[in-house]
């Protein structure tokens, strides 16, 4: 009886050492994720006049990547903010190379 609980305690203890999840919370843990946020405060207000409708008119060439059909482009707003959250997105390019 003792060898049997024995036993299944061992199989128990396997079992649960290699479970996904159990591995999963070691990558975590191993490899925190530090969030950066850019260090300019977001303006509202100047981001909705540079959203609001006007008449300028933009011609240029969209450039498709990874043969995937747009036929739209996302525009941003030219902002501090902007600027600073480029910036930390160009570092994170430049370490990834």
């Amino acid at each position: 009886m003792k060898r049997s609980i024995l036993i299944s305690l061992i199989f128990l203890n396997i079992l649960t050492s290699c479970s996904p999840h159990r591995q999963a919370d070691n990558y975590a843990r191993k490899n925190k994720i530090t969030i950066i946020y850019p260090q300019a405060k977001f303006n509202k207000e100047e981001s909705a006049k540079q959203l609001a409708k006007g008449s300028a008119t933009i011609k240029g060439v969209l450039i498709q990547r990874n043969h995937v059909f747009a036929k739209y482009a996302t525009l941003f707003p030219v902002t501090e903010y902007f600027e600073s959250w480029y910036r930390l997105r160009k570092k994170r390019r430049i370490k990834e190379m």
